[in-house]
C-alpha cells in the first residue's frame, strides 16, 4: 500500500504542481531539483521520472500518484497531451494508487 505524503516540503511542491497547466510548466518544476540532502528532492525527481514515460514512479506516493492525475487532465484540457495517451495514463496512475 502507498503512503500519503506528509509535511511541508509535499505541501510547497503539491501547490506548484497544480499550478502547472502545460508540460514545459511541469518540466522546469522537475528540474528545479533541489540538492540531495532536502527531502523534498524525491518530488522532483518522481515528477521528472513520470514526464519521461507517463508512467507511475515505483517510489511515488499516494498523493503523487493522485496529483499526477490531475496533472494529466490539465495536460488533455490544454491540448498538451491527446485524450488516448491521457487515458492510459490516468488508468495507469490508478491502478498504481490501488497497490
Amino acid at each position: 500500500m502507498r503512503e500519503p505524503a506528509v509535511g511541508r516540503h509535499w505541501t510547497r511542491f503539491a501547490a506548484d504542481l497544480e499550478a502547472c497547466s502545460r508540460v514545459e510548466q511541469a518540466r522546469d518544476l522537475a528540474l528545479e531539483t533541489p540538492p540531495p540532502s532536502r527531502p523534498d528532492r524525491r518530488y522532483h525527481s518522481n515528477l521528472w521520472l513520470f514526464l519521461s514515460n507517463l508512467q507511475p514512479p515505483g517510489a511515488a506516493t499516494l498523493d503523487e500518484i493522485h496529483a499526477y492525475v490531475r496533472l494529466v487532465e490539465r495536460f488533455m484540457e490544454a491540448g498538451e497531451l491527446e485524450a488516448e495517451a491521457g487515458e492510459l495514463a490516468k488508468g495507469l496512475l490508478l491502478a498504481a494508487a490501488r497497490r
